[in-house]
């Protein structure tokens, strides 16, 4: 699947593969990029609990941009967090790049077996086991861009919550994650686009990412043919 998005700069590179033998099992071993930044999570604490807005902005601009072309392939990920988010530094430039398509399938071709992706990041559709689109990964966006610059996961749970609680209330409660007031007026318009209940109103546009401009602002158009 990787050799598919090899030519998007926001996407870990595949170099190869090949099996191993440890312990009497065979293991499927890959050949990835470097991510000498770590994870977009070890990012995050490394800062002592969260991002500068303008650092998160450069992140979530690669990450939308690496969305756009995975979507265009006709494929969602299905488990967009900041531990799957790779931060690769090259000189000067540090570029978010998106990591682990163990996950990712394409709704038009493949049956959705069970639940799909991380509880915390978990889009309603996810959970209730409904159509996927890349909405399921824009909601994703929303809850790592808010742990980006809160240092917080998006859903305020105890530390003891069961799995199981955090689903329910997300598939049937009408609850959203709470987004901070403190924020800029962008980063809070942002948010408040990827963060829907209604798929039909998720307003946030990937091709956003490729205009430098628009900082964390999103273009007012439903998201092609994936909306319901």
């Amino acid at each position: 699947m990787l050799k598919e998005f090899e030519a998007c700069p926001c996407v870990v590179r595949c170099y190869g593969s090949d099996t191993s033998i440890e312990r009497g099992e065979e293991w499927y071993n890959l050949f990835l990029e470097y991510a000498s930044g770590g994870s977009l999570f070890d990012r995050i604490r490394e800062s002592g609990g969260s991002l500068p807005e303008d650092e998160a902005r450069r992140y979530t601009k690669s990450v939308l941009a690496g969305l756009s072309y995975i979507h265009e392939k006709g494929y969602v990920h299905c488990d967009i967090k900041p531990h799957n988010i790779l931060v690769v530094e090259n000189g000067r430039e540090t570029t978010a790049k998106i990591a682990d398509f163990g996950l990712a399938m394409k709704p038009k071709e493949e049956k959705i077996k069970g639940v799909r992706g991380t509880p915390m990041y978990m889009a309603l559709e996810s959970i209730r086991r409904e159509e996927y689109g890349p909405c399921a990964d824009i909601w994703a966006v929303g809850c790592t861009v808010l742990e980006m610059v809160t240092g917080k996961e998006p859903w305020e749970c105890g530390r003891h919550i069961e799995k199981a609680a955090l689903l329910y209330r997300i598939a049937s409660k009408q609850d959203v994650p709470e987004i901070p007031s403190w924020l800029s007026n962008e980063a809070r318009d942002f948010l408040s686009k990827c963060l829907v209940r209604s798929r039909s109103q998720v307003k946030v546009d990937c091709q956003y990412a490729v205009r430098p401009s628009l900082c964390f602002r999103c273009q007012e158009r439903i998201y092609g043919n994936y909306s319901r």
